[in-house]
């Protein structure tokens, strides 16, 4: 039988089966390959972007709908008329009148117009206030994600303050309500909300 020298299998094995030599490298995966599949997970993120823009948008949509009504709104700054404002007894017509300082804060006057034939003889009041709220762009565009993030910033700077009409909302006039806003110069003020609550009405009794 015979026997091959070590030395020989070693040589033979060469031959047949090349390995490496010095600084060579077994073959990496395609760089083609991977570019695809870049790509594909680039394609994934921007699908992924246009859809969380488009539930933004519905979000955004719907509560406009629902809450269109629910607060007035006002820029402090400029002049506007009146602004409706529903609530669970009927419909208010307010408008700004002006915006002064006082002491350490600022008062804001209302006027505050009662479209029902009851007398509100009693309601309470929700404010916010703060810095100019974000220009909104149009929905659903690139610009619209970023609101969102600046519009929740803006709102972290919002202030809240809740009380009573101090007078009684009579059918058909205009009432005068002046609120103060504490710890806050006109200047800085360029965003100003208002809530009402009706608690108790007053109609005549039929005779």
């Amino acid at each position: 039988m015979w026997h091959a020298k070590p030395s020989a299998v070693f040589l033979l094995l060469m031959l047949t089966h090349p390995w490496p030599l010095g600084c060579d490298r077994a073959p990496s995966p395609s760089n083609g390959k991977l570019a695809r599949e870049l790509d594909s997970i680039k394609k994934e993120i921007s699908q992924l972007r246009t859809h969380v823009l488009l539930l933004d948008r519905r979000v955004y949509t719907n509560e406009k709908r629902f809450d269109r009504y629910s607060t007035a709104e006002f820029d402090p700054t400029s002049a506007e008329g009146f602004v409706r404002l529903d609530t669970a007894l009927g419909s208010l017509a307010i408008s700004l009148q002006d915006v002064m300082p006082f002491a350490d804060g600022t008062q804001v006057q209302f006027h505050i117009a009662n479209l029902s034939a009851a007398t509100i003889t009693a309601a309470s009041y929700g404010l916010a206030w703060g810095p100019r709220k974000p220009k909104m762009p149009e929905v659903g565009s690139p610009e619209f994600q970023d609101y969102l993030t600046r519009t929740a910033e803006w709102q972290e700077k919002i202030q809240y303050k809740v009380g009573r009409i101090p007078k009684k909302l009579k059918p058909g006039v205009w009432t005068k309500v002046a609120i103060k806003l504490p710890e806050t110069r006109p200047e800085g003020l360029g965003y100003l909300s208002i809530s009402i609550v009706p608690e108790q009405i007053a109609l005549p009794i039929e005779p």
